[in-house]
Order: C-alpha cells, then sequence, then structure tokens
C-alpha cells in the first residue's frame, strides 16, 4: 500500500512548524526533544526551501528511526497482526530521503568558548545543514557504527535549526541488521539511532577519556589504573595547561604542553601517581560472583586555574582475560577466577525503539533467570544505556559485528568464505567504526570480549586493521568470530558454532555424540520455537486465525530460507510426546512443557560438564517484534515457560537430573563452598511415592558433584529435587516429568539445524493425568503479591501456571514470580511471591490454571 501522507493527517499528532526546543545552560546536553520529521518527497530535497509551514510534519524524539516514529503516531497500527507486516507497509515510502528538523536555542557563547555538534549513530548516510550551512556531505557521513564531530563554533547562534537529510542504505552497504530474526525494517533502520550531543569547551576539548585497570589476581588486594584521554587545541597558539583526576577525594596534577591545532593522546599511570595503585579495591564481579562495585573519575585540562572541559567517567576496577582448555576451547577469567558463560543474544527492537525503562526490565528478567551474560551480535543499543544496566546489575556483556555482512542474503552483495566486505574502501570504513564503537564503549567494565564475526572470520587485511586498533585503544580479549575457525593472525576463534536452533531432546545436552552439547563455548544455540504466553498470542494472531495453527503462524516465525520459519517441527514434536491437539490450549500447554524440559537441560548440562564446557549462549534472549521462535520473553516482555526453567537451572545451587547417565548433580556458580544435603522423591502418574534417596554434599566453588543414580521409571513419573541447608531451609528445588520411554538420536541424520530422533520420550499418559484439586489463597504486601497454594488431592498436581492480570484481563509486566510453572507433591503446601513494581494491591487478580487442575481466579 503506497503511503499516503495526507490520510494520515486524522491519525498523527502533527503540529505546524517546529517548536523550539530552549536549552537554558552552557554544559554538554543532547538534543532529544523537538524533532520534526517528513519524506523529501513532501518537503523537497533542498535545505534552504524545506516547507517548514506544513502541518504533515510529524513530531519525533531522538534516538529513533523514520518507521519508529511514525509507528509512535498510530501508524501501521496493524503491522504486526497476522501477516499483515509486508502488506500495510510499503517499501517504496522510504526510497526518497528523508528529512530530521530541529529548532533550539542554546545561551550566548562566553569569549573563547568552543561548540561541537557530535552524532553518535545516523542510518545509513546523511546530509547536515546548521542554520543554512551545510557541515556535513553524504560522501563523508556514512555509515552507522560511526560516530562524526563537528567543530560548529563559527556557526552556533542563539537560535538554531539543525536539519539532517536521512538517506537509507542500499543493496551492499553495510547496515544495522536483523539477519534471519526477523523481517527486515522496511526503512532499513533509516534515522538518527542515537543521540546527538552539543558540546562545549574552550579552546582544548577533552575526550575519549578511559580508565583501563589491572588487578592483583593472586590476592585481589591491589590494583592499577591507567588512565588515558585525547586532547585538542583549537586555537593557533601553543597552549600550556594541566589534565587533573579526581577519584575518591583525591587529586592528581599532570601537565600538559599543546601546540597550534595540535592533537594528542595522554597516558598516566601507577608510575605517575600513588592514586592509580589502589589498595583493597572494590572490584566489579558479575553478580553471581559477587558486587558489580563502580568507582567516577572527574578529568579536566585546565589552563591558568580555569577549567577548559572535562569528562566523568564510570568505570569498574576489574581484569578480564580469556585462556583456551586442553581441547581447544575458550573460557573466561574475571578477577583471575573462571566463569562459567550463561547468557542469551540480545536483539533491538525491530524500528529501534529502546527506551531506558524497557531495557531495565529486560536486563532485570536477564538477572532474574540467574544468567550472567548478555551477547550484543550487532553492536546493540540506541545509547550506551543497555551497557550501563549491565555495569550496574553485574551481567557480562559479548559485543561485535553481526553475521548479517557475512552473507549475502542478508547485505546483498556477493560473500566468499571472509564475508562480503571485501574493497579497500569498505574495508577502511568498517575498521573505522570498529574504532569508534570501541572508543564509545571501552569504559564499560561488564564488556570482556570483542567479536570482529560471527559466522566468518574478518578478511586477513581487515583483520590486521582490527588488532592494530586494538593494540592502540584496549586491552580486553579479541576473537575473530563466533565459530571454531583458525585465522592466519590470531589462531584458533575457541568457539563453536554447530546448533541447533530447532527442537532437541533433553538427553542431547548431555549426549558424548552431540555437537551442540555441554562442551566447549557455544555461541548461540536452542531448542526453536518458544511459544509465547495465549495473551500474547491474541494480540499478534487474529482472533479467527487461532486454531487451528496455519501461516499466520508461520509468518512470526523465522525469515531463514532453510527451516525454522514454519512450526511445523513443533507440531511434530508436541504429537509425537503428547499426543494430538484439539485445540489452542492444549496445543500451548505441551509446547510450554517442551520449551520448559528442552530449555532448562541445555543450561543444565553445561553446569554440570565444568570444566570441560566454559560458556552458552541461547538463541535468543528476546524478539524484534511478535515471534514464536528464539525467546526466552516475549515481544510484549512476558516471560516464555522456558524463562521459568533456566531461573531455576541456574539457580546459585541446584540439584540436576542427568538425561544421560541418570545421576543426579549438584551444581554451585557462587564464591565458595556450601555443605548442603540433597533429597529427591519420585511419584508415579498415580500419586504414589515410588522412590527416594538422600545424600549430604559440600558444593565446591565452580564445580560440579556426582550424586545418586536414578532407576528407569515404568510409567510416567514426577520427580522432586530439593536442596536444604543443615538447619533445614530450602535452598533450590527443582522438578522434572519423567518418561517410561528414551529419546534416542539418530545421529546419522545431523544437520546444523537439528538432528531427528528416531525414538520419542511418550508423555501421552498426561492426557489422563488424575485430576488434582488446589487450595489457593493471594494476599498482598507492597509490590509484592503472595500465594499460598495447597495441594489437597492424592495426585501431583502438574505444571501449574500462575498469571498476574489487570482489571482488563491483560498481564502485568513486569511480573516477577520466584517460580512459575509449578508442580506440587500430594497434600503439599507451599507460598511463591511476585514483585510487580507497581502496587500490587487493587484491581488485580491471579489466576492459576494447569495440566490436571481446574482454572481458577484469586482477586486481590
Amino acid at each position: 500500500m503506497k503511503l499516503n501522507f495526507l490520510n494520515f493527517l486524522a491519525v498523527a499528532a502533527l503540529a505546524a512548524g517546529c517548536t523550539e526546543a530552549v536549552v537554558n545552560q552552557d554544559t554538554d546536553f543532547t538534543i532529544t526533544d523537538g524533532w520534526k520529521i517528513q519524506s523529501s518527497e513532501i518537503v523537497g530535497l533542498d535545505a534552504d526551501a524545506l516547507c517548514r509551514e506544513s502541518a504533515e510534519w510529524y513530531d519525533a524524539k531522538v534516538p529513533s528511526t523514520v518507521l519508529g516514529t511514525l509507528t509512535q503516531h498510530g501508524l501501521y497500527a496493524d503491522a504486526f497482526i497476522g501477516t499483515n507486516y509486508d502488506k500495510v507497509i510499503d517499501r517504496d515510502d522510504f526510497k526518497e530521503p528523508w528529512w530530521y528538523v530541529n529548532d533550539f536555542s542554546v545561551p550566548a557563547l562566553k569569549e573563547g568558548q568552543r561548540v561541537s555538534l557530535d552524532f553518535e549513530g545516523i542510518c545509513y548516510s546523511a546530509e547536515v545543514w546548521l542554520n543554512g550551512t551545510q557541515i556535513a556531505s553524504r560522501e563523508e557521513m556514512t555509515g552507522p557504527y560511526r560516530q562524526f564531530t563537528f567543530d560548529v563554533t563559527d556557526l552556533i547562534a542563539e537560535n538554531n535549526t539543525l536539519a539532517v537529510k536521512l538517506f537509507r542504505a542500499e543493496d551492499g552497504d553495510f547496515n544495522v541488521g536483523f539477519v534471519d530474526w526477523n523481517p527486515r525494517a522496511a526503512d532499513e533502520s533509516m534515522g538518527i539511532f542515537r543521540p546527538v550531543w552539543v558540546r562545549y569547551s574552550d579552546a582544548v576539548s577533552l575526550y575519549n577519556t578511559a580508565v583501563k585497570t589491572k588487578v592483583d589476581t593472586e590476592t585481589l588486594r591491589r590494583a592499577w589504573l591507567t588512565v588515558e584521554t585525547t586532547l585538542k587545541n583549537a586555537s593557533d597558539v601553543p597552549v600550556e595547561g594541566e589534565i587533573t583526576y579526581t577519584m575518591e577525594g583525591r587529586t592528581y596534577r599532570h601537565p600538559v604542553t599543546l601546540g597550534a591545532n595540535e592533537e594528542k593522546t595522554v597516558t598516566v599511570g601507577p608510575d605517575d601517581a600513588g592514586m592509580f595503585n589502589v589498595k583493597n579495591p572494590r572490584l566489579w564481579w558479575c553478580h553471581n560472583l559477587g558486587s558489580p562495585e563502580m568507582y567516577a573519575m572527574e578529568v579536566s585540562f585546565n589552563v591558568n586555574g580555569k577549567q577548559s572541559d572535562s569528562e566523568d567517567v564510570d568505570f569498574g576496577i576489574r581484569q578480564i582475560d580469556s585462556y583456551m582448555t586442553e581441547e581447544g576451547h575458550r573460557g573466561f577469567l574475571l578477577n583471575g577466577k573462571k566463569v562459567l558463560i550463561k547468557g542469551a543474544g540480545w536483539t533491538d527492537d525491530i524500528f529501534l525503539r529502546n527506551p531506558d525503562e524497557r531495557n531495565e526490565i529486560e536486563l532485570d528478567y536477564v538477572k532474574d533467570m540467574n544468567m550472567n551474560t548478555v551477547r550484543f551480535e550487532n553492536v546493540w543499543g540506541t545509547s550506551q544505556n543497555v551497557y550501563d544496566l549491565c555495569d550496574r546489575k553485574g551481567l557480562l556483556a559479548l559485543v561485535g559485528w553481526s553475521c548479517f555482512w557475512e552473507w549475502e542474503v542478508y547485505s546483498r552483495t556477493p560473500n566468499d568464505e571472509f564475508g562480503c566486505i571485501k574493497e579497500e574502501d569498505d574495508m577502511e570504513m568498517i575498521a573505522q567504526s570498529w574504532r569508534d564503537q570501541i572508543l564509545w564503549l571501552r569504559n564499560h567494565p561488564s564488556i570482556i570480549a570483542w567479536y570482529s564475526g560471527s559466522d566468518m572470520l574478518p578478511r586477513p587485511a581487515l583483520e590486521q586493521k582490527y588488532l592494530d586498533i586494538l593494540e592502540e585503544v584496549d586491552d580486553r580479549p579479541y576473537v575473530g568470530a563466533a565459530k571454531a575457525l583458525v585465522s592466519e593472525l590470531t589462531g584458533p576463534t575457541g568457539m563453536k558454532m554447530v546448533g541447533p536452533y530447532d527442537y532437541q531432546a533433553p538427553v542431547y545436552w548431555y549426549s558424548p555424540e552431540a555437537p551442540g552439547g555441554a562442551f566447549g563455548f557455544n555461541t548461540e544455540t536452542g531448542i526453536g520455537a518458544q511459544m509465547p504466553m495465549k495473551e500474547s498470542i491474541m494480540k499478534m494472531i487474529p482472533a479467527d486465525k487461532l486454531w487451528p495453527l496455519g501461516e499466520e503462524y508461520d509468518y512470526h516465525c523465522t525469515t531463514a530460507g532453510e527451516a525454522m520459519h514454519s512450526l511445523d517441527v513443533l507440531k511434530e514434536v508436541t504429537e509425537k510426546r503428547y499426543g494430538p491437539s484439539e485445540n489452542l490450549d492444549q496445543f500451548l500447554l505441551k509446547a510450554h512443557h517442551l520449551d520448559f524440559d528442552g530449555t532448562r537441560a541445555m543450561f543444565e548440562a553445561f553446569r554440570v560438564n565444568v570444566p570441560r564446557s566454559t560458556g552458552l549462549i541461547q538463541w535468543m534472549l528476546n524478539s524484534a517484534w511478535p515471534s514464536l521462535y528464539w525467546q526466552m520473553y516475549d515481544w510484549y516482555l512476558v516471560p516464555t515457560a522456558g524463562y521459568w526453567s533456566v531461573k531455576k537451572a541456574c539457580e546459585p545451587q541446584q540439584l540436576v537430573y542427568n538425561y544421560y547417565d541418570r545421576h543426579i548433580y549438584a551444581v554451585n556458580d557462587e564464591a565458595g563452598s556450601f555443605d548442603l544435603t540433597a533429597h529427591a522423591e519420585i511419584y508415579d502418574i498415580d500419586g504414589k511415592l515410588t522412590t527416594q534417596a538422600q545424600c549430604d554434599v559440600t558444593l565446591p566453588e565452580g564445580g560440579p558433584v556426582k550424586l545418586f543414580e536414578i532407576p528407569q521409571c515404568e510409567k510416567v513419573s514426577f520427580m522432586f529435587l530439593t536442596l536444604k541447608d543443615k538447619k533445614g531451609n530450602e535452598v533450590a528445588r527443582n522438578e522434572y516429568c519423567l518418561s517410561p520411554v528414551e529419546d534416542i538420536h539418530n545421529w546419522k541424520r545431523y544437520n546444523w539445524i537439528r538432528i531427528r530422533l528416531s525414538q520419542h520420550a511418550d508423555y501421552k499418559a498426561l492426557a489422563d493425568l488424575g485430576q488434582a484439586t488446589l487450595n489457593a489463597v493471594a494476599s498482598t504486601e507492597g509490590e509484592t503479591v503472595k500465594v499460598k497454594v495447597t495441594n489437597t488431592s492424592d495426585k501431583v498436581a502438574f505444571f501449574v501456571r500462575m498469571a498476574l492480570k489487570d482489571a482488563e484481563g491483560q498481564m502485568v509486566t513486569p511480573a516477577f514470580w520466584n517460580e512459575n510453572f509449578i508442580s506440587l507433591k500430594p497434600g503439599e503446601s507451599r507460598t511463591y511471591t511476585c514483585r510487580t513494581g507497581v502496587p500490587a494491591q487493587g484491581q488485580l487478580n491471579v489466576e492459576l490454571s494447569g495440566w490436571n487442575i481446574a482454572p481458577a481466579t484469586l482477586s486481590l
């Protein structure tokens, strides 16, 4: 459908002209509000002749993309429903440039004061005018990962007009990309998708300050800081001054002389000042090993006692190293301690709408699942906020380029064994982008490695550029690709990327034949479709298409050409394991249990196999749009069933069932050892207790302990595992549904997506599971909901879901349950809690549903 802007006047909140943004200060600030956007087809290509009084300009904020802004105005309201996306959005509407225009006011400059205009990310190329004067051409302002600074001292006025003409990426351009995870952004992410800054200084400006840290990893009682900052003298005369460093109440002054128009990088360290030798440092740890302590340092350049410019730097004192196991797999050390990477792959929103509030919820989810890492395969983020949050929450970050530039089908330029970046000009732009991104992000202690490739190594000439830049600007580990490859410059990557990406049975992850199993560092893998809750599905699938599953569902799988673009595998597996479904509710119950068991086993296997296993990245963490594949929580921020099982799998101390050798293992991810007692109880499908086992265990730091064996059950059974401390307090709980029939893989039928099963586990008897009765009572305390649930029957209450909903029946997000998709033994009573972030008392309800209970609603 061709975009008709005039037809949108009724639905878009538009204002004539541009509202002036007023800044009543002369300190650095971002130009966030007051933007207007419009297509050059409507208002023309000439910056001097823009139709500024037209009522057709759309209010916008920066960061944003064109499509992100238009959807904020209610355009394409049904684009995410069913198969509408390509029907309601016409890509031709974005073939011409779009304008971003802003009027802003600043105080008059003081004598000697200078101003720069900084762009942290535009897509894909741009021309820029300030007050009618062009300051950047398209040729010099190209690439979404470049950062651009313009001295506008001679152009800035008290009242200003900034006009930016954006051009979308064309075939062959090296753009922001979503690969096959979801549909391409119809505008190719065209926009100003990272902040625009106005920065002030006097003659000498100061930027790219970084604090690099080293730690005495033997004692953890000393650390050494090296501070690097770049100075630029914009005047025609030499300048003598001093850099002042202030931290924790201590100050060091370092004299510096700059020649006329000189730029230099100044480095100071432990040999220069005692304050850079830190005794008993507060170290930055990932949250499962300690506290993510942060420091702050103010760095300024002063001339004759007057400040010319300054930067405030937040940083963490920590040391990151990588190592290779005897088998050639890479692992990571944090402050000298081996850390098992447990994470998932991040994606930004399809239209790059990533407000800080949403980022906070998403990373709280990561921490709530007890994971410790996020992989940003695309240097994601519409600002540094998402990395700031990783710093504060103690989450490790793996950052680098994605495979979008490595395959012709995505970049739309031919690839070879090194991808699509071939020409010298392209390599130079990407190398400069690499430098810009590392300089932009290098103060974040959470970032533990830079990936220069994903599916492929960079071309040797390009990789050498990367290495030269890293040697100059940063000291973090470098990884050439997320796949097991060998670089002629840097040797083996130590990574593996062999899938699977679609369903595998729990035993797969423990099997010695499994290429993606629990050894080494698996950079991306998962069980494929991870179905949202029904409440979310009803928002993305038309009501008359909810059942049976059809093309509307397949449209919300991946866009991969080979497979994973339908729910065929999920339908096949659920039917073989659980039997046919008669309606959507039955199907979802089976799909959720499949997700719960399959995703949990993946993480548990990597924990059980330490130290042979070093890292695991679930593919993926989140979704760019309403999706059915690869997600721990959906686009509406509602957790999937896999979320709750990963939360259990990654509990600091936990008991784990190894599906391959049928033993119970105790695992520990926290610092220190723990003396605990392990309990196991097994009930058959009739609710009869058939097996009990118990033993004491001392859990060492970072290592698994093999405990007792579980006999093969003769019928579908339920296993309850409990860890208790010496006082009898519960430390962790884990529940399994066991099949009397084993999963058997056909290892000859392998591809990178999945390995087929020649025999499936059999849970069909669950269809005849006897009814359990629950007595549930809900109460509130501040922002916390408490639900006491008692199983008053002689049957196991199996796979019970608790859903917190508002008065309209919508899911409350975020909702941090301590457990969900629970199972209760006959006669058992347990209390569950849910943190909401909002006052819990009021028009809220808790809905309970499960495999063998009558649905119930509890009013709060």
